[in-house]
């Protein structure tokens, strides 16, 4: 091969070089996927697919299983109402849409069922009241409370209850205590409406002995007001101490 022929030869390598360079740089440019957290693969700052690091959501195996606190159920012989306590132990994670079911039964024979979905903030307890059990005129010899798995969990973005509960007074007259506290809606700019409240009464042996519900139509900004519950019969056993918590419905 001549000089002359080498040189045209690196003239034409040295042009295709320089044309297919820039175009592999702009094809990989073009092809690249940012990761994102719906994308189906485990990249990025994730440490499982499309969950962890700066995802919303939370990887399941780095979760807590929601824990059931207590569940009874309160037959006044015309209605049985299912209550429970459920706790999510977690410090960031929030619980979204976890399924629970209440069942009553009469010689192991299903009388009747509640199904339903109730997401649990991060280092919270939180009530479930599920009414309208229907045992017609059977005797209910036990009930049973399940849960499942969440549907999914999500970080904590801030958010708290726009309620604080004070003032929590019992006054007691036997078995017959009545409940008093103060209510306040601490939000500024948001008026809280058609807010349910539930307390549960316990033993000395910090068992159950029956709950009592309430209801504020409306609550405005910085406005406080007082809440009671009363029952019209004795306990069943002496009521030594109480919560108050917000029930969601």
């Amino acid at each position: 091969m001549t000089w002359g022929q080498k040189r045209q030869t690196y003239i034409i390598v040295g042009l295709v070089l320089l044309i297919l360079i820039p175009t592999i740089i702009y094809l990989s440019l073009s092809l690249y996927e940012k990761p994102t957290c719906i994308d189906g693969k485990q990249n990025g700052t994730e440490t499982g697919i499309d969950c962890g690091g700066s995802c919303l959501l939370v990887c399941r195996n780095a979760t807590t299983s929601i824990n059931t606190m207590w569940s009874r159920v309160f037959d006044d012989g015309f209605e049985v109402i299912g209550s429970a306590l459920l706790e999510n132990k977690n410090t960031r994670a929030i619980a979204v849409d976890v399924p629970y079911r209440f069942t009553i039964f009469r010689n192991d024979i299903e009388l009747s069922f509640k199904e339903g979905l109730i997401t649990i903030p991060p280092k919270q307890r939180v009530p479930i009241i599920v009414e309208g059990l229907d045992k017609g005129i059977q005797k209910i010899d036990y009930h049973r409370f399940e849960i499942g798995e969440p549907r999914e969990w999500v970080y904590e973005q801030g958010e708290v209850s726009p309620f604080i509960i004070s003032k929590e007074i019992m006054e007691s007259e036997g078995n017959s205590p009545k409940i008093f506290a103060q209510v306040k809606n601490i939000s500024f700019d948001e008026t809280m409406k058609d807010s349910y409240f539930v307390v549960f009464i316990y033993d000395e042996f910090d068992s159950v002995i029956t709950q009592g519900t309430t209801y504020i139509k409306e609550l405005a900004p910085q406005e406080a007001i007082d809440i009671f519950f009363t029952w019209n019969a004795p306990f069943e056993r002496e009521a030594v101490r109480f919560d108050i918590m917000e029930l969601n419905r």
